[in-house]
């Protein structure tokens, strides 16, 4: 339980293998000997590069996969997971098979004259729920929930009052978000499917670029 801890080396690139040159990396357990690893190679701000890794035998051995764009990733299941971000923030991609193909899919609202930045998504048996800000004329914060595994239905929009930086989200289920406006005093707040936007009272929220609720 965290009372003693021993260090793997992992083997993971070849010797001097452009891609082991990691700019950031991510992992993810389901138990004991499922889990994860991602590595974003070192790159130009246009690219994206990345590398998944997964096991099933608590680390022993990894299979190694292409990650379609390397920012964010997030698995529901072993099998079914989400990469998010790209170069300007706005791409989505699914892969249902363990990170072995993947398949952008974007919500179909967000039209091409607008800065889109997407959030990586909550989803649990089959169902979910994605936040995404949008910059043009209006700012604002896109709510979408999942429908049948592979599209993102609008379910809800906020008008956002600042167009700046990333705002920090927290999606804590499908009925359940808590997001925290930079600059502002504005914190957007889903309970049970409803959604309210509330004014903090201290102010301290507004330097708030990231966020992890537990309830």
């Amino acid at each position: 339980g965290g009372k003693t801890w021993t260090s793997r080396s992992l083997a993971l690139f070849e010797p001097g293998e452009i891609g082991s040159y990691a700019e950031k990396a991510g992992m993810g357990w389901f138990d004991t000997r499922t889990g994860w690893i991602s590595v974003k190679q070192m790159s130009g701000s246009n690219f994206s590069i990345g590398v998944l890794f997964t096991t099933s035998d608590g680390g022993t051995s990894w299979s190694r996969f292409t990650l379609p764009i390397a920012d964010k990733i997030y698995f529901s299941d072993p099998q079914s997971g989400w990469a998010v971000g790209g170069p300007a923030g706005n791409e989505i991609f699914h892969t249902r098979d363990g990170g072995a193909t993947w398949e952008e899919i974007s919500p179909s609202e967000i039209s091409n004259d607008v800065q889109a930045v997407i959030y990586p998504p909550f989803v649990a048996d089959g169902q979910g729920l994605l936040a995404v800000t949008t910059t043009g004329m209006e700012n604002k914060l896109n709510l979408y929930s999942l429908e049948n595994s592979d599209q993102w239905l609008a379910l809800e929009q906020v008008r956002l009052d600042a167009s700046q930086g990333a705002i920090g989200v927290s999606i804590l289920d499908t009925q359940n978000l808590v997001a925290t406006i930079p600059g502002t005093n504005s914190i957007v707040r889903m309970r049970n499917g409803e959604v309210e936007v509330i004014g903090n009272q201290d102010g301290l929220s507004a330097s708030i670029v990231e966020l992890d609720m537990v309830s």
